[in-house]
């Protein structure tokens, strides 16, 4: 293994490739981090982080559902093997007044799937698993167990593990991923949204959330029918939310958004109404039209760069599994004679 490796970017998908590549046998004299923000100012660090299939706010693609089966796969056993990671289980809800076409693909990977069509099991399914109340116009749901990450701990424990595994991290600018893979570099371009410098598939997905106290509300709820959506945190914290305005750049907060969501939240889950807010923040999804770019590409300077970006809504949920992909493709071109 002769090529150094050059992650760029500190978001969830530049740490979580970092470390699967250093988990993969890459030395960590080998490997790099290098990024214009690091991991506490990136999109990451705002993201409700609830894991979900199919992926959230993410052009369809075909791997996904299995990059999604195998970041469940992971956060399991990390929520098992390294409960400091910030990693817990809630019951998830979708709920609709509708008739809900059936979830094939969390029917198909999530054994605690459920669906009915009985608004009196919903209310009851729905307080044992800590809603204490639900507008009574919804007459259908499903529901599976999925983690969450609590970004303000995930982030800075997947850092730990890579500062003990040796892993640099450098706060830096990178103006050209072409000039920086030169001969025997391998860049992992995992820069999301700033990616459409080079890719016009790539747009902002502008999101915000509301971040309120309310402890009594254990379980995250889809409203398939208004878009709202509500994620406990373990602080007895909600985030609630459901905003998605394509091709917007600006970071403003905008009151009446704010409005919106906690009354489409408040009419999902009454007794929200009149939670103190705590923050309200804006974040941008990094979509891409055609999904997400995972391929190797050759640099004219000699070098390699491995794409891995486009996530969307769902960098946490493809996360692990868009980290394998992207580290055989690394290692297949170390693997490669040197050109030297």
């Amino acid at each position: 293994m002769k090529s150094h490796v050059v992650v760029v970017g500190a978001g969830v998908i530049g740490l979580t490739t970092a470390l699967q590549l250093s988990m993969d046998g890459v030395p960590a004299d080998r490997i790099t981090i290098v990024a214009k923000d690091l991991s506490e100012a990136t999109v990451s660090s705002v993201s409700a982080a609830l894991w979900e299939t199919p992926p959230y706010e993410m052009e369809a693609d075909t791997n996904a559902i299995e990059w999604c089966a195998a970041t469940l796969h992971k956060l399991t056993e990390l929520q098992r093997d390294h409960p400091e990671a910030g990693i817990h289980t809630v019951p998830s809800f979708t709920v609709s007044e509708k008739k809900l076409k059936p979830n094939v693909d969390a029917k198909n990977t999530c054994t605690s799937y459920q669906a009915w069509e009985s608004p009196s099991k919903l209310n009851a399914t729905l307080r044992r698993a800590g809603v204490p109340e639900l507008s009574d116009v919804f007459r259908y749901f499903e529901s599976y167990d999925a983690p969450i990450a609590s970004m303000n701990v995930y982030m800075p424990w997947l850092n730990a593990q890579l500062a003990e595994r040796g892993i640099k991290v450098i706060q830096k600018e990178i103006p050209d991923l072409y000039t920086l893979a030169k001969s025997n570099v391998i860049v992992v371009n995992c820069t999301g949204l700033a990616s459409h410098k080079i890719d016009p598939k790539v747009y902002p997905c502008k999101g915000q959330i509301v971040v309120i106290n309310a402890p009594w509300v254990r379980a995250a709820i889809l409203d398939m029918d208004s878009g709202a959506y509500m994620i406990p945190r373990t602080n007895g914290t909600l985030i609630c939310g459901g905003t998605s305005e394509n091709n917007k750049w600006d970071f403003n907060v905008e009151d009446h958004v704010t409005e919106q969501i906690m009354k489409k939240c408040s009419n999902i889950v009454p007794s929200i109404t009149k939670a103190p807010i705590l923050a309200v923040k804006v974040g941008h999804r990094p979509k891409r039209h055609g999904g997400v770019r995972l391929e190797g590409e050759n640099s004219p300077h000699g070098g390699v760069i491995v794409h891995n970006y486009g996530h969307g809504g769902s960098g946490l949920c493809c996360s692990w599994g868009t980290a394998v992909a992207a580290s055989k493709l690394v290692l297949a071109h170390m693997r490669q004679p040197s050109k030297l």
